[in-house]
């Protein structure tokens, strides 16, 4: 059997990270819009007042449900999203460094 010398490189790691990243960018410029129309100052970030499900984010950003809980997940990690719990349900607050940024 003929083997190949040198093995190629293997770019799925890149590609999807590439992509979360690609999507991290989607949900902030999603998160940012709603934070402009219906957000209110809170502590550190903007509150966005209105009730938002997981599905209604990924059809907004052209992904799965279960890829924007992960990627929601990670942005809770990094400190650009955190959640509050109010009279009116559980609520999305984005920090200010992202709650200008349309990107």
């Amino acid at each position: 059997a003929w083997r190949d010398p040198e093995p190629k490189p293997s770019y799925d790691v890149i590609i999807v990270g590439s992509a979360r990243s690609h999507l991290d960018g989607r949900l902030l410029g999603v998160l940012s819009v709603l934070a402009e129309q219906f957000g209110c100052p809170y502590q550190r970030g903007v509150l966005i007042d209105v009730r938002l499900t997981h599905d209604q984010l990924a059809s907004a950003t052209a992904a799965t449900r279960a890829t924007v809980t992960r990627a929601l997940g990670q942005l809770r990690r990094r400190g650009a999203i955190w959640t509050v719990n109010s009279r009116a349900g559980r609520r999305l607050c984005l920090d200010e460094v992202h709650a200008h940024d349309h990107a």
